[in-house]
This record gives C-alpha cells, sequence and structure tokens, in this order.
C-alpha cells in the first residue's frame, strides 16, 4: 500500500521566497502545498527597494502592477558616495520600466500569503518545522500549540540564512565574511522624506545606508564586519557617528531626523548553500543564496528562485523529473556572477586603504582577479 502523504511539496518559510513558491504551484500545479510560516513578528524593515524588474516577476504569480504599486511608495534612484567625495545618482526612469518601489516590507509579505491562502495553499502561520527528517517526515509546531507530525513527497527551504533544511540534512553553507547591519528607526518623519530615494556613504569603517519607510518612517543603516562593531556604535555614540559622515548628516538635517526610536542589529553576511542533487529538496532564495545588501538582489532573487524551486518540485511531483541539478547549476552560475560583481563594487572604494573592513574587501577583489 502506497504511502499517503499530507502534502505533496511542504515549503518552510513565509517569506518572499516561500511565498513565492507556493504562488507558482497553487497557480500552475495541482499539488497539495503545506506552507509551515514561522514568523517573525519582531522583525522591523530594512528599507528594502525593488527595481521595476520584479513587476513581471509579480504578474507569473497573478498580481497586477498598478495595484502592487499603489500600496508602496516609488523609489526614482538612488544616490551614493562611494569611491570619492563626489555623489553620483542614478535614476530608474532611465531604464524605461517606470520607478521601482520602497516596500512596505510587512504589507508586501502579507499580500503575497493573502493570495496564497486564496488559491488554496496550507499556510501555517506561526509554526516552525522541527525533527525534520528525509523521507519525508517532520514535527509541525504551532507557537502555543501541540506539535503534529506532517509527510511531505518534496520540501523546498526558504527558511532564510538558517537554511534549516541544509542543517537538518547536513549540506555544509558556505559563509564568506562577516557583515552586520546596526539599523535605526526614526518616526514622524516630514512628508518630504517619502521623497527621498535611497542614499549610500561610505566611510573608514564601513558604510551607511538611508531610506523612507511607509506610515512617515525612515531607517539609517550602518554596515561593517562583526568583529569591527563597537558598543558605543550600537548604543551611545550613533548620533555622534552618524554626524561625522560627510553627506548623510546633511540628509539627516534635511529630512529632520531626530534622535532613534529603536536600535538593533542583524546579520547581512554573503551565504552560499549548495543545491543538492537527487534528494528530493531544494533551497530558494536566502537559504540558497544570501547577499550583501549593497547588491540590491534580496527580494527579487527571493522570488524569481521560489518561482524556479516550485517547478522542480512540480517536475519530481507531477512527471517523476529531477530537475534539481539543473537548478543547482543556476544558482552556481548566478553567485559566481555576483561574486564578481561584488568583488568590483568594493573595488571602486579605495580611500581608506589601511582600514581592516576596505582592506578585507581588497583581498576580496585580489583573489578574484
Amino acid at each position: 500500500m502506497s504511502q499517503l502523504f499530507d502534502y505533496d511539496v511542504l515549503i518552510i518559510g513565509g517569506g518572499p521566497a516561500g511565498a513565492a513558491a507556493a504562488l507558482t504551484l497553487a497557480r500552475y500545479s495541482a499539488l497539495r502545498v503545506g506552507l509551515a510560516d514561522r514568523g517573525q513578528p519582531h522583525a522591523q524593515p530594512v528599507g528594502e527597494v525593488v527595481s521595476p524588474a520584479l513587476y513581471p516577476l509579480l504578474e507569473y504569480l497573478g498580481f497586477d502592477r498598478e495595484v502592487v504599486a499603489s500600496h508602496h511608495l516609488p523609489a526614482y534612484g538612488h544616490a551614493a558616495a562611494w569611491g570619492s567625495a563626489t555623489v553620483h545618482s542614478r535614476d530608474y526612469i532611465f531604464g524605461g520600466q517606470g520607478p521601482g518601489l520602497h516596500l512596505d516590507r510587512r504589507g508586501f509579505d502579507a499580500m503575497l500569503a493573502q493570495r496564497a491562502r486564496e488559491l488554496g495553499v496550507s499556510w501555517l502561520a506561526d509554526t516552525g518545522v522541527s525533527a525534520l527528517e528525509p523521507g519525508w517526515r517532520c514535527q509541525l509546531q504551532p507557537r502555543g500549540g501541540p506539535a503534529r507530525p506532517a509527510t511531505a513527497r518534496f520540501v523546498i527551504d526558504a527558511s532564510g540564512r538558517g537554511a534549516s533544511v541544509a542543517r537538518a540534512t547536513g549540506v555544509a553553507r558556505h559563509r564568506h565574511d562577516q557583515l552586520v547591519a546596526v539599523c535605526a528607526y526614526y518616526e514622524q518623519v516630514p512628508h518630504e522624506a517619502s521623497s527621498q530615494g535611497t542614499f549610500i556613504e561610505a566611510t573608514e569603517h564601513g558604510w551607511y545606508y538611508a531610506a523612507p519607510l511607509p506610515g512617515q518612517q525612515f531607517v539609517v543603516s550602518f554596515l561593517t564586519d562583526q568583529d569591527l562593531l563597537l558598543p558605543s556604535q550600537v548604543q551611545q555614540q550613533w548620533d555622534a557617528q552618524l554626524r561625522a559622515t560627510r553627506y548623510l548628516r546633511q540628509l539627516a538635517d534635511y529630512v529632520r531626523l531626530g534622535q532613534p526610536t529603536q536600535l538593533t542589529t542583524r546579520t547581512a553576511h554573503t551565504q552560499f548553500t549548495p543545491c543538492p542533487v537527487g534528494a528530493a529538496w531544494v533551497p530558494a532564495g536566502e537559504a540558497a543564496v544570501a547577499f550583501d545588501p549593497l547588491s540590491s538582489m534580496g527580494i527579487g532573487f527571493a522570488v524569481s528562485t521560489g518561482i524556479e524551486a516550485a517547478r522542480v518540485a512540480e517536475a519530481y511531483c507531477q512527471r517523476g523529473a529531477d530537475t534539481s541539478a539543473a537548478y543547482g547549476q543556476h544558482l552556481q552560475r548566478l553567485f559566481t556572477e555576483y561574486q564578481q560583481q561584488h568583488a568590483a563594487q568594493y573595488g571602486g572604494e579605495a580611500r581608506w586603504p589601511q582600514a581592516p573592513f576596505w582592506q578585507r574587501r581588497q583581498a576580496q577583489l585580489v583573489a578574484r582577479a
């Protein structure tokens, strides 16, 4: 007697990668799909900006461009003081696809989740996965409730940098640096702050990123290596550090930033997880490749790999075909290209050759040459 599975495909993680995988399977297959979304109720947005290139992916998932755009702030481009004391700007308008978006990240994730539920995905909110064993067997653990066993034919790991399936199955994750981001949040900033694009400024010990958020909020992040992060930069001396910048302090004065309402530190390192072949699971999003935020690749990559991972799952479950090798090769090519572009981006800043943060990036550039 054949085994009866709870799900054909179990997706672990309810961010953009997991939601995109669920929507793809719900729209383009007849498979039973479960998604365990542990959730991050206390996570703050980091000011994600997406280019207009995201719209075709969202249209594939069934969303109207104009409706999506109406729920987020427009992003017309970005400016950077990088490589010299001159500020350089790049505007999306010259790409011919219109503006990008300053994402209301919580609203964006909620939009994807709602549509997935409407299409029949079993979306298990506030639910973690434990005791995961190839087979696939696991325990679904709702927050505050009893665990229950579940089975699946195929698993998609969309659990973020933690890569829970990789950890459970012994697949090594390759971490390439120690980058962290200290994020400061400001509330009730004037309306003109929302018209500002993103701004990046390199400094001796790392770089700053500033962006508007929905609801009259603003975020400023400082990115550096974890071992270089001084406690004073996290708390007592944040304002002094910000005022020591050349251009960001002018922007802060223009949008009349006061004291931050919250300071948080989060990981931002580059990480690569090889895709297993013939193992009935694949990673997607940050569980596959986690990018340095400088690349601005996170959300688009998450959605696109969620779609591709769903296609691998569909081929396995409905046609008995294993396309994981081709998918893994695709991820490896993307990561190799990213490494080249990443080294070139950091190689463009050479004003502090003796500073450890930049020495490490220059060493990576030499290694890639």
